[in-house]
């Protein structure tokens, strides 16, 4: 009996050490990034690794090259494999950011056994393989989106979060911002938004290395289709701030982002295709909720005023 307990030790302890050797076995990413117009190595730039898991690729590993441009990442599952590098003045390698990644669900790949590195080049490593990869970075062209919004009031200026600006090509998204740096050389698509106007898409934008593309768009409620009306509460008349407006289409869906009543209880909404569609009130901040919907119809170059009064006391 005390034979087998030994036998059943034994080979227990082989086992832990077995898996333990097996844990120790790394593949490695050996990445080198040059200056694509000079050549000469890029110290400094952030390298961020993704691997693919769930269908998704998700971050792992960060490093940094060394003054000869150069890192080596030491990696412990075999898969496949995503670089995002990041350096200041240049154009970003890969995805801008995890969002990005989260967002399109990048499916894995098929690997290749050898790889010349540019844009979302993705990659299969297998346990114990070592990847080496020469990364060529481009001086960053930038973009710059200036904003405003036109009331017959006057005009102003978009701030915060209200309103920005998206780029879309075939490599990489960036989000709702107004100032894009890091972007690469090429033609892409700019779409501009603000809360309670439709979006404008502008096309065919070109982005020159080294150089600044900017540009000036206004929103014009004065224009077209405009909604415009004053929320308040019946008793005592006070103006409800922060009470979403939405247009909503015949199949139920709103067809641009909400707008929210402003400090005086007003709201604006613009860039609205003639038609009929249903107008919802909503908010839960008050001590009574409102949810009120209503039908209406516009046509061209209308404006119409549509103002309310709620009991939310």
């Amino acid at each position: 009996m005390r034979h087998a307990k030994k036998i059943i030790l034994v080979i227990v302890l082989m086992a832990i050490l077995q898996g333990n050797l097996f844990s120790l076995i790394t593949s490695r990413i050996e990445v080198s990034v040059i200056d694509e117009d000079t050549g000469e190595p890029i110290p400094g730039a952030e390298i961020r690794v993704f691997r693919m898991m769930d269908d998704v690729f998700k971050p792992v590993l960060r490093g940094e090259t060394n003054a000869e441009g150069f890192d080596n990442l030491n990696v412990r599952f075999n898969g496949n494999y995503l670089l995002n590098i990041i350096k200041e003045g240049y154009a970003v390698f890969g995805p801008f950011s995890e969002e990005f990644l989260e967002e399109y669900k990048l499916k894995a790949p098929f690997g290749a056994s050898t790889i010349e590195a540019s844009g979302l080049d993705y990659f299969s490593l297998d346990e114990g393989e070592i990847k080496h990869v020469r990364v060529k970075m481009q001086k960053e062209a930038k973009l710059v989106v200036n904003l405003q919004k036109k009331y017959p009031h006057g005009v102003f200026p978009v701030e915060g979060l209200e309103g920005g600006a998206s780029i879309y090509n075939e490599d990489y998204y960036y989000p709702y911002v107004k100032e894009f740096k890091n972007l690469k050389t090429g033609i892409v698509t700019v779409e501009l938004g603000l809360d309670g106007f439709m979006g404008k898409s502008i096309e065919n934008v070109v982005l020159r290395k080294g150089e600044t593309t900017t540009i000036n768009y206004t929103f014009d409620f004065t224009k077209g289709q405009v909604i415009h009306g004053r929320i308040i509460e019946k008793n005592t008349e006070l103006p409800l701030v922060g009470v979403r407006v939405k247009i909503i289409d015949d199949e139920g869906f709103g067809i641009f982002p909400y707008a929210t009543t402003n400090t005086k209880g007003e709201y604006w909404l613009g860039g609205i295709e003639p038609g009929l569609y249903r107008i919802w009130f909503r908010s839960i901040k008050y001590k009574k909720e409102i949810d009120h919907m209503e039908t209406i119809r516009i046509n061209i170059n209308q404006k119409i005023e549509i103002s309310k009064e709620f009991i939310v006391w």
